[in-house]
């Protein structure tokens, strides 16, 4: 009897642990893309410590499967490679783009080693936010595997579709207005459609390089390109990501509420009315080519997925393969070995193809495959295709994401990476096609959104960075959860819960303790540099015054403001020591200061200030920009 009832107690215990995880997961994706796609800090530490709290949970209350969390912690772990000192000779032979960045950036000092990656600090933070977004997949496979908190996790991502859809309706983008939302203001302190304080993932994520003359010397800022702005949206191609990864929820919620109770053809109808209105506002409204195409996928794999059997569904998949192998020719003519080819085809095609073919995106994917080809075998580090990208194009100017995630990421992690997520990749075909021949009913209703959502952000992926948007690709991770939950077979099992409650071996303790303990100390240094970016933006807003003053001596004098970011940005320096970009502000701020109105020993103290934050920005990045030429 003790047993008994102290067996029930653990299940009601485990079962509050879910519905907590269950309605975090809820919350965060409703919220998530209302917060500007979750790009400002504060929104992005949010989710973190939503993800973290998630996947601690699962990981306390579980007894997790032994081959896929060894996997997910090996994943993780495998980055921090790139950061193992070597020598030179060792360096050249395995990375040599690295060797010689590192060359340039430590020249003088004899007994410096490099890394694999140029810029340890993003390396490191790129690790870490790849834990907690794959521990998120596994803990909603888990989760999903029951019925009521897979029905909770798809109502919120349908009323997370629905406001988006409906935000996007009532602020569309407006050209020049450099407002989101009617009153969130996106603006360049400088000039209207550039900015130098926002970091790159609150903008376009290219920009332009520009030429600062201060005390005597001059350096690179790069100003990004604001958004053009639609719903909550900062750019017009993450709208329509999120619209791919949500209105097939919509469509299927639809259909599972209204099963048995309303007439079939009205049923269809209006699913079809949510997919033909999604693909008009993103594609007329919006004007996003690669969103209305990888919405389109969505759709024709949701209906090949959802369609009864028989005709209807042959007809929708012959539809889905031959939709996929179009754009895989599409792809191939616009990243494969060609130049020129629009010149093969009919004149009144021609300017419509060389655009296509001579897209910005397309030259940020040649540069990424250049990367590759440099440095094959363990790429560059997570995280550095911006800081590499000026350096391989002969204009310098920055393009902070490739735009093709699967190029960036075998520029970033080489083959060894591609090597270790090919496993994953293999697995989650191996589900989808497990789920196509075992789902039916409600289940397959339900799976077959997650399914189409997992299939349009595949095919944005290649066209775009979605997975860099942390709403978006916090939506992702629960969309592949959800896909995986449904999946028949070997698939679902894998992610089957533990006896909960049960005494489990030590071996299983173990696993749970390393990964939580892993979870929890990138959560901490993830809060860390969510500080540090705050402390960041600050001395960048206090240089962009400084340049403004320049400008216009009439402006505001900045010499407080200046003080004021020097002194955060110093106090930060003593516990994120290893960031560059946060040395390179704080010796620009000097450098301006130091033009300020000052005594000559304060003017030559904050110059000599600036030559100490600039050599240890050289140390922490081989590739680091804004270092004043005179040091």
């Amino acid at each position: 009897m003790n047993e008994s009832a102290g067996s029930l107690l653990s299940r009601r215990a485990f079962q509050s642990v879910e519905m907590i995880a269950c309605a975090l997961l809820c919350v965060a994706a409703v919220v998530a893309p209302v917060a500007l796609g979750g790009t400002p800090t504060a929104a992005a530490l949010g989710l973190h410590i939503v993800m973290a709290s998630i996947v601690c949970l699962w990981a306390g209350f579980s007894r997790l499967a032994f081959l896929p969390t060894v996997f997910l912690l090996l994943c993780c772990v495998a980055p921090f490679l790139q950061l193992v000192p070597l020598p030179s000779r060792i360096l050249v032979a395995i990375a040599p783009v690295s060797a010689g960045a590192w060359k340039v950036s430590l020249a003088g000092i004899s007994d410096a080693w490099g890394r694999i990656s140029i810029d340890p600090a993003e390396t490191v933070a790129a690790a870490r936010r790849l834990l907690l977004l794959t521990g998120t997949v596994m803990a909603v496979a888990h989760l999903s595997m029951q019925r009521r908190w897979r029905t909770a996790l798809v109502t919120a991502l349908a009323l997370s579709g629905t406001i988006v859809w409906i935000l996007g309706l009532v602020f569309p983008v407006k050209h020049n207005s450099f407002l989101l939302l009617g009153s969130v203001s996106i603006r360049g302190p400088l000039m209207p459609g550039r900015t130098p304080v926002e970091p790159p993932i609150a903008t376009a994520g290219f920009g332009f390089p520009e030429t600062v003359s201060v005390a005597g010397q001059q350096y690179s800022a790069d100003s990004w390109t604001v958004g053009d702005g639609f719903g909550s949206y900062i750019i017009t191609n993450h709208f329509a990501g999120a619209m791919t990864l949500t209105l097939p929820f919509i469509a299927a919620l639809w259909l599972v509420a209204t099963r048995s109770r309303t007439p079939d053809w009205l049923r269809v109808s209006l699913a079809v009315a949510v997919f033909a209105g999604g693909a008009g506002t993103v594609g007329l409204l919006a004007r996003s080519r690669a969103g209305t195409a990888s919405f389109v996928m969505a759709t024709l794999v949701f209906a090949c997925l959802a369609a009864p059997p028989g005709l209807w569904r042959r007809t929708c998949t012959a539809l889905a393969y031959s939709y996929a192998a179009a754009v895989a020719v599409f792809l191939f003519a616009m990243l494969g070995p060609f130049r020129e080819l629009e010149k093969l085809l009919p004149a009144p095609v021609q300017p419509v193809v060389a655009e296509l073919l001579h897209d910005g995106r397309v030259v940020a994917t040649r540069v990424a495959e250049r990367m590759f080809l440099a440095s094959p075998l363990f790429g560059t580090g997570l995280g550095t295709y911006g800081d590499q990208y000026p350096r391989m194009v002969q204009d310098g100017i920055p393009w902070y994401f490739a735009h093709n995630e699967y190029a960036q990421f075998l520029a970033e992690a080489g083959i060894v990476g591609l090597l270790l997520a090919a496993l994953p990749g293999t697995f989650l075909v191996r589900s989808a096609v497990f789920f196509s021949q075992a789902a039916t009913g409600t289940d397959r209703t339900l799976g077959a959104a997650a399914w189409a959502a997992v299939a349009g952000i595949a095919m944005h992926s290649f066209f775009d960075w979605n997975l860099r948007v942390p709403a978006n690709a916090f939506l992702t991770c629960i969309a592949a959860g959800l896909a995986l939950g449904s999946s028949a077979g070997s698939a679902a099992s894998l992610f089957a819960p533990g006896n909960e409650g049960k005494g489990r071996p030590w071996t299983s303790f173990a696993l749970n303790s390393v990964l939580i303990l892993a979870v929890i100390t990138a959560t901490g240094f993830l809060i860390r540099d969510a500080v540090s970016e705050v402390t960041q933006r600050q001395l960048r807003e206090a240089i962009a015054a400084a340049r403004l003053h320049a400008a216009n001596p009439t402006a505001p004098s900045p010499k407080d403001t200046l003080v004021e970011a020097i002194a955060a940005g110093e106090r930060m320096a003593r516990w994120d020591m290893r960031d560059a970009q946060l040395a390179v502000s704080l010796g620009q701020a000097n450098l301006h200061l130091s033009s300020m109105p000052l005594p000559i020993d304060d003017a030559n103290a904050c110059i000599a200030s600036a030559e100490k934050w600039f050599c240890q920005a050289r140390r922490n990045c081989a590739a680091c920009r804004g270092i004043a030429d005179g040091q």
